[in-house]
């Protein structure tokens, strides 16, 4: 990742509009990215605000945890769906 790489207006929009905190979402992020690559720093950093913003809803809405799917076998995290 880019040093001088930062969310962009969408990214800012998007966390507003989702209840997010976006400084602790960048330096988790930048912590993620360290060491790897990626063809588009601001699409895997849109991902991943949209996945939080997704697990978020869950969790205020009662669901837990979101299950995650490997290899065709269904992993669940936190309490059942």
């Amino acid at each position: 990742m880019p040093p001088d790489w930062q969310p962009t207006e969408a990214h800012r929009a998007f966390a507003a509009k989702h209840q997010l905190h976006l400084e602790l979402e960048v330096a988790s992020f930048r912590g993620w990215a360290a060491g790897k690559t990626a063809v588009s720093w601001e699409g895997t950093f849109t991902t991943r605000l949209a996945n939080q913003a997704k697990w978020d809803l869950q969790r205020r809405n009662g669901r837990g945890a979101p299950v995650i799917q490997r290899r065709g076998t269904v992993v669940e995290r936190g309490p059942a769906l």
